[in-house]
């Protein structure tokens, strides 16, 4: 397997798919490489599409310390370009994943081609909150109710593709101790005030019906951001890089190919 090794010599998994200007995937909270499914493939048409395990997950080391911060794992990406010998990248990341590619834009503005958030915010100290029922439901673990929050219950039930996902993720989650570093390293993510140094062309997706990190959340990163563009997906819920694949990819490509 292809590992990273980061300044603690934390071994970080990576793949590679397709050929093209290189294109960086940083996943959400507790989730792994396969979490991005046929995104990957859709991608790698146009790009050089690297994808990385997040220590505490997948084929990743899961060290349970120090404290996971969303500056550190930025640390980790840079790691694995640096083993690719990839100097600069366009990077892309969703959800907690955007949080940490604040920080890959922020500390290593130079490793940035550009950069893409997808249904993020800016943390919890400046964003916009969601509702406490969302917090129940993640509290409560019920994933039948998580669902609806991911993707609407129809296009679940005419992807059997997307179901296999949803399965994998459920038997595949990162041990418990890992989770509440990830939880830890989400809640406590703010690069608010460095945002306003980010120079690096960036590109804000986000759904409008994602109740997880709410829509108001891309304007203020807009806002924040000198040289930032939002894309609203109609009916878009928090996976709309699965759901949406189809206009996420084409604003992205679009984005990117300028």
């Amino acid at each position: 397997m292809p590992y990273a090794y980061t300044q603690d010599n934390t071994r970080i998994f990576f793949e590679t798919y397709g050929s093209g200007a290189p294109l960086l995937l940083i996943p959400g909270q507790g989730l792994d490489h396969k979490g991005w499914g046929s995104f990957v493939n859709a991608l790698a048409e146009q790009f050089r599409v690297i994808v990385l395990d997040n220590r505490g997950t997948g084929n990743s080391d899961k060290p349970d310390a120090p404290e996971y911060s969303t500056r550190g794992m930025a640390a980790d990406a840079i790691a694995v370009l640096n083993t690719l010998q990839i100097f600069s990248a366009h990077v892309l990341g969703f959800s907690m994943g955007g949080r940490i590619a604040q920080w890959v834009a922020v500390d290593h503005p130079k490793r940035v081609n550009k950069l893409v958030l997808v249904a993020t915010t800016p943390g919890n100290t400046h964003g916009v909150a969601r509702a406490q029922s969302v917090d129940f439901i993640f509290a409560s673990g019920n994933r039948e109710r998580m669902l609806e929050l991911m993707v609407s219950p129809s296009w679940y039930d005419s992807n059997p593709e997307f179901q296999q996902l949803w399965q994998y993720q459920a038997e595949n989650r990162p041990p418990a101790y890992a989770q509440r570093l990830h939880f830890v390293a989400s809640e406590c993510h703010d690069c608010w005030h460095e945002l306003s140094s980010v120079t690096t062309p960036t590109l804000i997706v986000h759904g409008n019906d994602d109740t997880i990190n709410l829509p108001a959340n891309a304007r203020l990163l807009a806002e924040q951001i000198p040289k930032a563009e939002v894309v609203f997906i109609p009916e878009g819920r928090h996976y709309i890089f699965l759901e949406k694949q189809d206009e996420c990819s084409e604003a992205i490509i679009q984005f990117l190919g300028k």
